[in-house]
Parts: C-alpha cells; sequence; structure tokens
C-alpha cells in the first residue's frame, strides 16, 4: 500500500518531521528544510549546480575520503580548489582554520563535518571570508548526534540512513537567500527552489 504525496496525511507526516527536527536544531525560519531523495552524494553536484557558475571558485577542505568525493564531483560544474587536505597524514587531522588560504571571491566553502572511514570530526567550523558566501557541510554521519549552530553555515545536508530516517532520504537546510541563487542551467530534478519550495522561500521572505 502507498499513500499520495499530495494527500493531507502525508502531508500531515512531511509537516510533523519538520516541525519536529526544527525544535531539535532550533532551525530560525531564515531556512528551509527539505526532504529529497538521492543521498547525501546526490548533493555533491546538485549544491554546485544550483549555486554556482562554471567559472565561480569554490574551497573544499578535504579531511577524508567523502570531503574528496565532493570536491571531485565539483570540478565537473565550478572551479573548486582543496585549500587544505589531510591526505598527506592519512587524513589523521584538522587544519588550523586561521592558517587556511581561502579564496575572498569563493562562492563557499565545503567542509565533511565527520569522516566516518578516517574518524576525524569538526569540534568548530571555520568562519568564510568572503561576506557573501556560505559554509557548506556534508553532516550525514554526526546529523542530530549534537547540538549544531544552524547559523553559521548556509547549507547543511545529510544522508538520513545513519541517524535519523530511511536510506535514500537526504535532508538539506538552507538558508532561503541561498535557496533564491537559482541557476537556469540546473536540471529540473536538482532545482532547490522549484514549485512550493520558491512560493514558500518568497512568500516568508516577504513577510520577514
Amino acid at each position: 500500500m502507498e499513500m499520495s504525496h499530495r494527500g493531507k496525511e502525508f502531508l500531515s507526516i512531511i509537516q510533523k518531521a519538520e516541525s519536529d527536527l526544527r525544535k531539535l536544531l532550533d532551525i530560525s525560519d531564515d531556512y528551509a528544510v527539505l526532504f529529497l531523495q538521492g543521498g547525501a552524494t546526490t548533493q555533491f553536484a546538485s549544491i554546485p549546480l544550483n549555486i554556482c557558475k562554471p567559472e565561480d571558485p569554490v574551497d573544499y577542505i578535504v579531511t577524508g575520503s567523502w570531503g574528496d568525493k565532493a570536491y571531485k564531483e565539483a570540478t565537473k560544474y565550478c572551479k573548486p580548489k582543496v585549500i587544505w587536505t589531510g591526505k598527506p597524514e592519512k587524513y589523521t587531522g584538522l587544519p588550523v582554520f586561521d592558517e587556511l588560504d581561502q579564496n575572498i571571491n569563493a562562492r563557499y566553502l565545503h567542509i565533511c563535518a565527520n569522516e566516518t572511514i578516517h574518524g576525524v570530526e569538526f569540534k568548530d567550523y571555520p568562519t568564510v571570508k568572503n561576506k557573501d558566501a556560505v559554509l557548506v557541510a556534508d553532516m550525514s554521519s554526526n546529523f542530530c548526534s549534537k547540538p549544531v549552530d544552524v547559523s553559521k553555515f548556509g547549507i547543511i545536508y545529510a544522508g538520513a540512513q545513519k541517524n535519523v530516517g530511511p536510506s535514500g532520504v537526504t535532508i538539506v537546510i538552507i538558508r532561503k537567500v541561498v535557496a533564491l541563487w537559482r541557476l537556469s542551467v540546473s536540471p529540473e530534478g536538482m532545482r532547490k527552489n522549484e514549485g512550493w519550495i520558491m512560493e514558500n522561500c518568497c512568500r516568508l521572505l516577504k513577510r520577514n
């Protein structure tokens, strides 16, 4: 048996899930909460496709294999640069934030908050130097495992299967202003501000 994703029964479920998540992580109305498909690895492509032009520089901190995969996928859609990698030390450490050589024009700075294969986890997070850029984090393996100041991030994404839900579901917490950075070349299935997302983000931004 199944239920329509447009039916009131399902809408009550998804609305309750969003409400509970907002309370749990203290997510403000400045952010949209999206329940998507494709797993977190789809976001490796979806994020640059939504908020970057092909010539846009972006910065990546690579602390393990998942960060490395995210960087390699981004090379297809923009101009990413690894500004720090733990590969020479076999992914056993983290960078000193003040020593990071960030591109002042970078569209975003990407991190993987917890690298499960090598056990490297951020206890604090870097600050993006470009005032118009955002911090993007893959939090798949430690999502909802501890308090997080969501306001530090432009985008948080996580595969739900590790901590909070069924495999295949991806949770994206995105600042509404960032959700409106739509590019015409973004694939229809990967646009983060189409349909009800666009409608609700615009309405809430006007109201705020």
